[in-house]
């Protein structure tokens, strides 16, 4: 961040707004105003609230670009900054309605004239021409100009865009607020408590307002803070300079088609939003583009971007790639919303693809989107699929080794596959090799390992671990981790009672999660085994059709952490056999 030119300061919106020359301008082709009745009466109640306590309420981040001198592009926050806006133009309506009634007319239209002057449009010194502070989308920016500034008195309903209707739902609410609020006042008190009203909109809702000189440096600022927590919408962004692009294109060419192209760009973009959520779309655009081009972190991804995607091929050429991956994509991302019957996901995939998705790592994805694209036998990608989880299992599940290192090798390798360098699944699983924990290190990995079952996730992979040897040992059905009849059993109880005095309190903290403890067991048989001694337990593990459990109850006599450590031993030699890759 310190190459990054922006600076950053708190600004009530009093003294953002109303600066003299000060113009506010959403992207053309930025989203359009959204907002609703639940988003309105949050933002009434917190300035009343304000009021009431004479405090500040604090309205967020506000990030702006600058476009020249005392322009502005709002990058991220035009649904705040226009609803602040349109409750400024309630408030001024209702100053008309007094005027109207002639009730203080001088003095309200007075009042009405400084709050226009101040929040909603000036005269420019030089050329005379009257300019409105705040400029709206493409799709807005007609009807709040034409109808909403200038104080309409009947709001035409008919032949507008459902944003539009937005616009002026908002106004009307807000309106209606403001009458509400006034109301109990003599009607010469009315056009003072609006400009109260007004006044405490400028000086008790403050921004942080972040100032970027460029696109670059908003996209920097958007990964910044979306690293901290606060969820920006940098897609929005993307979208706006894919968008301009086009669009310059269109306007250098004159090109009678521009509608239909833009239209057409429109729509595959807001698909493509709907299907991934705008929230994944970095996530997306990022794996994406590992797996198509070079190697680049988050805060660098737009700028790599930009010095691609230059003119209106480029774009729609992006589009169409980002189309091709986006099953792939949501396979990985969100498997248990993807359909096994669909005939392009088979049950393979589905079930290696919640596996990974289950041992929380992504660093596999750039990887198996090339693998999908550029495999042409669907059998190679599912033993690619497979050998991904396998050494996710060993590497990150079992070993718990470095989560950075090995993204660069994934996306040499998808790179590879891109460029037709490696074009099958053993070349593929081969060049992986060093991310592939040895047998022998893996036996030793997995007998020492603990899993805290408390946790939830820890758990289900538990489950897994346990179903799995158990289908192994029996060549039998496989159990569904999310099924509760088959639950963790720990032989050594995590809350022991009586009976277990061969365990010290070291041991216990040693042994209660080791993998050489626990198994699984039918719910209704593990609720009667509760927290009880070993030998109380053993005539509940022989009434298990588990494999696991009986051979507990026929071959240990009693249960310490020798026994422990040798059933752990046994498990990692079977574990060597099921979590491999034979090339």
């Amino acid at each position: 961040m310190s190459t990054t030119n922006f600076n950053t300061e708190n600004n009530t919106y009093g003294k953002l707004i109303s600066s003299s020359g000060t113009i506010f301008q959403i992207p053309r082709f930025q989203r359009d105003y959204s907002w609703g009745d639940e988003e309105w009466e949050e933002l009434w109640a917190d300035l009343q609230t304000s009021i009431i306590e004479s405090s500040s309420h604090y309205m967020g981040y506000l990030v702006l670009q600058s476009v020249e001198k005392n322009t502005f592009n709002v990058i991220d926050g035009q649904q705040r900054i226009t609803t602040l806006s349109l409750m400024i133009l309630a408030a001024m309506r209702n100053l008309n309605s007094l005027i109207a009634q002639q009730v203080e007319t001088e003095n309200n239209r007075s009042r009405l004239e400084n709050i226009r002057a101040r929040f909603i449009g000036f005269q420019d010194n030089i050329t005379l021409i009257s300019k409105n502070k705040l400029i709206l989308n493409r799709n807005n920016n007609s009807y709040y100009k034409d109808y909403l500034v200038s104080l309409t008195n009947n709001l035409p309903k008919r032949g507008f865009k459902e944003t539009e209707h937005l616009l002026r739902k908002a106004f009307e609410w807000f309106d209606k607020r403001i009458a509400e609020l006034i109301k109990p006042f003599p009607k010469d008190r009315q056009g003072s408590e609006i400009a109260k009203l007004v006044e405490n909109i400028a000086d008790n809702l403050f921004f942080t307002v972040i100032n970027v000189t460029n696109e670059l440096n908003a996209y920097t600022v958007f990964e910044t803070l979306n690293a901290r927590g606060v969820k920006l919408s940098s897609t929005d962004l993307l979208k706006n300079y894919l968008f301009s692009i086009v669009d310059s294109d269109i306007q250098r060419k004159l090109n009678s088609d521009s509608p239909n192209e833009i239209k057409e760009l429109e729509d595959r973009w807001d698909k493509l939003v709907s299907r991934i959520g705008s929230g994944n779309l970095s996530d997306f655009l990022r794996s994406f583009w590992l797996s198509r081009y070079e190697f680049i972190r988050h805060s660098n991804l737009f700028k790599a971007i930009r010095q691609r995607i230059a003119n209106k091929a480029d774009v729609f050429r992006l589009m169409r790639e980002m189309d091709a991956d986006i099953d792939t994509y949501l396979l990985l991302h969100s498997p248990e919303e993807s359909n096994s019957d669909a005939s392009s996901i088979s049950k393979d995939e589905l079930h290696y693809a919640k596996l990974l998705k289950l041992f929380r790592v992504k660093q596999h994805y750039p990887l198996i989107l090339s693998a999908r694209r550029k495999l042409s036998d669907n059998e190679d990608f599912i033993k690619v699929l497979r050998g991904c989880m396998v050494i996710a299992f060993r590497y990150n599940v079992i070993g718990n080794l470095p989560t950075s290192e090995p993204e660069k090798l994934y996306v040499d390798v998808a790179q590879q596959i891109e460029n037709s360098k490696l074009d099958n699944s053993r070349d593929i699983l081969l060049a992986l090799h060093e991310l592939y924990p040895s047998d022998d290190e893996f036996k030793d990995l997995f007998k020492n390992k603990k899993l805290s079952t408390i946790d939830s996730r820890n758990n289900k992979i538990a489950k897994y671990i346990y179903s799995t040897i158990e289908t192994y040992l029996t060549n039998g059905l496989s159990y569904n981790i999310e099924d509760k009849k088959v639950t963790i059993e720990h032989i050594l109880p995590q809350s022991p009672k009586s009976g277990w005095s061969n365990f010290t309190d070291s041991d216990l903290d040693q042994f209660t999660y080791h993998i050489g403890n626990m198994m699984i067991l039918e719910e209704r048989l593990n609720k009667d085994a509760e927290n009880y001694s070993f030998d109380k337990k053993i005539p509940i593990y022989k009434k298990s059709s588990l494999s696991q459990c009986k051979g507990i109850a026929e071959h240990y006599s009693d249960w310490n952490p020798s026994n422990i450590k040798s059933r752990a031993l046994q498990l990692a030699k079977k574990a060597v056999e099921i979590w491999r890759i034979d090339l």
